[in-house]
């Protein structure tokens, strides 16, 4: 099986942060740096990119907007390819030994078994437990393959320029939800590591940007009129939206 896979890293306005985190991760786990891919959203921000990172990494121009941009990356690269998805500022990806969260080296080895047991068990798309909460991971299976979120954080995929795959801009912030949905819709199953997650400032400035509960509401609200029977809404004491998925 050919194990060249590729990294795509979505990233704005983080040109230093990205270099603190993430692609220090890569490099401590020795990724070739010719299979990473960071994907910005215009020349202006290619150019900040290109003059802050001075190791010779492929920045693509790609669009605005995280769900614009996970739809070029699939684009970008070859149907078939076997792509890691990773966000800009990653610090660790941790797994449960024991009773305990630890440090997971090789993560080279990692995706490569990662994408060898999508395609023995028929899956296209694998992820990461969502939360970084050692007692909530304990109570799951170690991997499972039922209708559980795939976050966007870090998660590797099986490319297909497929139009039943493409992401709507009203998912704008919850668009790993609706490709979670979109995935297990055309599959009948998706692959998580419910013992494995990872390390990052969530709602960092950067990424997003601004306007974060707006943008969630209205995500939430078009995922449950989209998909009402397999959703669900929850907010959160401090009011942001939340899509609650439903086994089917």
């Amino acid at each position: 099986m050919n194990t060249d896979y590729k990294i795509a890293i979505p990233s704005y306005q983080r040109e230093h942060k990205i270099q603190t985190h993430t692609l220090k991760l890569l490099k401590d786990n020795n990724i070739d740096i010719k299979n990473i891919f960071i994907f910005v959203a215009d020349e202006i921000e290619y150019h900040k990119y290109k003059s802050s990172i001075k190791e010779n990494y492929n920045i693509i121009i790609g669009m605005l907007g995280i769900t614009n941009q996970r739809n070029f990356i699939r684009n970008f690269f070859d149907e078939g390819d076997m792509i890691v998805s990773i966000d800009d500022d990653v610090k660790e990806v941790q797994e449960i030994i024991g009773k305990d969260l630890i440090k997971k080296n090789n993560l080279n080895q990692f995706f490569i078994e990662s994408f060898k047991k999508i395609k023995n068990n028929n899956c296209y798309i694998w992820g990461l437990y969502p939360v970084y909460n050692k007692y909530f991971m304990l109570k799951n299976v170690e991997i499972s393959f039922n209708l559980k979120f795939i976050i966007g954080v870090l998660y590797g995929f099986i490319n297909r320029k497929d139009k039943d795959l493409i992401l709507n801009t009203q998912a704008e912030g919850k668009e790993d939800i609706e490709q979670t949905i979109l995935y297990y819709l055309k599959d009948k199953k998706i692959m998580r590591y419910n013992h494995i997650t990872f390390k990052t400032q969530m709602l960092a400035k950067g990424g997003l940007g601004k306007d974060r509960f707006i943008i969630n509401e209205k995500a939430s609200q078009y995922i449950h009129n989209t998909y009402p029977n397999i959703t669900k809404i929850k907010k959160r004491k401090n009011g942001m939206c939340e899509i609650k998925l439903i086994r089917m």
